[in-house]
C-alpha cells in the first residue's frame, strides 16, 4: 500500500496513517469521540432508480462472472442546501469554512454504493485492491483519481453514452482529463464535491451521512477492525445511499480550493489545481473525518488502500 503519492501530504491520510511495511494499520486510531451533536433529518424526495446495464460485463474479458451488477442509482436534486461547517458539524477544519449556500439545479443519479471490487474487475479487467480477501462485494480501493475516472469512461462507453473525460494509457498507468462542464456530458463520472455533500446530507442536519451516531452508518477506526467491509451493510441515509461516511474515502471530480462566502449555483470547483478532493472518511480513521463536511485534497496520481469512489450521472 502506498501513502501520499508523489510526496504529497494530505491531512486526511496523515490522520489515518499506515502500519509497518505500508500495510493497513492495526493501531494508532484517533479515538476522537464527540458524537453528541443533535440534528433532525427530513424525508427526502429522492427516488431509487435501477440502472443496471446488461452490457456492462462485456467491457472486459475476466473470469469474474459472479461480480455484483452495477445496481441501483438514486435521484438527488434539484436541491438547495448549506455547505461546509454548518452548526450541526463539530471539529471543523479551516478548509470547511465559511459555510455557504449552494443550489444544484440538475437531478443527478448517484450510485447507492461505492464501486465494488467485483464491478471494477468486470469493467476494467484487473484488481488493484489491497483487501482482495474481502471479496467482490467490498469497495474497490487503492485506485488513483485517474483510474476512478477511467472506470466511469469505460462504463459510459459500454452504455453508449458520451464520456465525461478523455483518458490515455491503461491500467495503473492511465491518465485522464475531465471535461470542463460535467453537466454537458451524458456519461458516468465522479460527483462534484457539492453533489457529494448534497447526497451525504440528503436534506438533513445529521453529523454523519444518515445519523448522529457514526456506528449506525460508518465503518471507521473504532468498529471496522481496520479493514474494508462489504458495501451496504450499515444503515443508509434518508436517500437510500450507503457508506458515504466511512469504509473508503471517495474521490470527487473537483480540484481542491478554498470556499467562498457567496452563494453558488452548480459549482464545479477550481478550473485547475494540484490536488483532487476526497470525501467521507475511511475504515482506519476517526469519526471526525467521516462527517459530511470533512474534506481534503490529494494528488490525483496517489494510490492508497483507503481511496475508493462511487459514480454519478446527470439525469437526461
Amino acid at each position: 500500500m502506498q501513502r501520499g503519492g508523489a510526496g504529497m501530504v494530505w491531512a486526511l491520510l496523515a490522520a489515518c496513517a499506515p502500519g509497518p511495511s505500508g500495510d493497513p494499520k492495526s493501531d494508532g486510531v484517533d479515538d476522537t469521540d464527540e458524537t453528541d451533536v443533535v440534528g433532525d433529518t427530513d424525508d427526502s424526495d429522492t427516488v431509487p432508480v435501477d440502472h443496471t446495464d446488461p452490457d456492462t460485463d462485456d467491457t472486459a474479458d475476466t473470469d469474474d462472472t459472479d461480480a455484483m451488477p452495477l445496481g441501483t442509482f438514486v435521484e438527488v436534486g434539484p436541491i438547495a442546501f448549506r455547505m461546509g461547517c454548518t452548526p450541526d458539524q463539530y471539529g471543523c477544519d479551516d478548509n470547511e469554512r465559511p459555510p455557504h449556500d449552494v443550489s444544484l439545479t440538475r437531478t443527478v443519479l448517484v450510485a447507492a454504493h461505492e464501486v465494488t471490487q467485483g464491478e471494477f474487475a468486470v469493467v476494467l479487467g484487473y484488481r488493484p485492491s489491497s483487501f482482495v480477501d474481502c471479496g467482490d462485494d467490498c469497495p474497490v480501493e487503492s485506485v488513483t483519481w485517474h483510474e476512478a475516472t477511467a472506470y466511469a469512461v469505460a462504463l459510459s462507453t459500454a452504455a453508449g453514452l458520451t464520456p465525461c473525460a478523455t483518458c490515455t494509457g491503461s491500467g495503473a498507468d492511465v491518465r485522464c482529463t475531465a471535461v470542463a462542464d460535467p453537466y454537458a456530458c451524458p456519461g458516468y463520472r465522479l460527483p462534484t464535491e457539492a453533489e457529494w455533500e448534497a447526497a451525504a446530507r440528503c436534506r438533513g442536519t445529521t453529523v454523519y451521512a444518515g445519523s448522529n451516531n457514526p456506528d449506525e452508518v460508518a465503518w471507521y477506526g473504532k468498529n471496522s477492525g481496520i479493514a474494508t467491509k462489504p458495501v451496504g451493510r450499515k444503515k443508509p441515509n434518508n436517500c437510500g445511499l450507503y457508506d458515504l461516511s466511512g469504509n473508503v474515502f471517495e474521490w470527487t471530480l473537483d480540484w481542491q480550493g478554498p470556499y467562498g462566502a457567496a452563494a453558488v449555483v452548480d459549482p464545479v470547483g477550481p478550473s485547475a489545481g494540484t490536488e483532487r478532493v476526497g470525501r467521507g472518511g475511511a475504515y482506519d480513521c476517526s469519526e471526525l473525518l467521516t462527517r459530511v463536511s470533512s474534506r481534503g485534497g490529494l494528488d490525483p496520481a496517489s494510490r492508497d488502500a483507503v481511496l475508493g469512489f462511487r459514480v454519478v450521472r446527470t439525469k437526461p
